[in-house]
């Protein structure tokens, strides 16, 4: 369960951590190993981020780009993608209204993707208690 909360917290969506398979586990690990490389960030941020204090470091900004890109919930281009995002909440919450609300609430778009990126992921770790 660590790795995997690990996992969610750097690619914004800790919630979703405690659904996966070991298929999707193994996957996320080496985005995050790969996104490790390109953005720099340490293990001090990922301890931190894992409290739900998450560094306003460049660094884990990045590395939450990289991951929602490569994961694919930011397009190349920066974008956020709502429908898969929204797809993804629904599958692990049973409430579709509260999945609704969740993704209606988190899916921010900020003036850079980092920030966006930021904002949802933040929101989306208040938002665990209903995963």
């Amino acid at each position: 369960m660590k790795i995997i909360a690990t996992v969610f917290i750097v690619s914004a969506f800790i919630a979703l951590g405690k659904c996966l398979t070991e298929e999707e586990k193994q996957m996320m690990m080496d985005v995050h190993k790969e996104c490790t490389a390109v953005s720099g960030i340490t293990d001090a941020m990922i301890e931190q981020a894992k409290t739900g204090n998450f560094p306003p470091d460049s660094e884990f900004k990045e590395h939450l780009v990289c991951f929602a890109k490569k994961v694919g919930i930011m397009s190349d281009t920066g974008e956020i993608q709502k429908d898969v995002i929204s797809q993804m909440v629904h599958m692990h919450v049973a409430d579709t209204a509260k999945a609704d609300e969740i993704v209606n609430k988190c899916v921010l778009i900020k003036a850079t993707p980092q920030d966006t990126m930021f904002e949802s992921a933040k929101c989306m770790f208040e938002s665990q208690k209903f995963f």
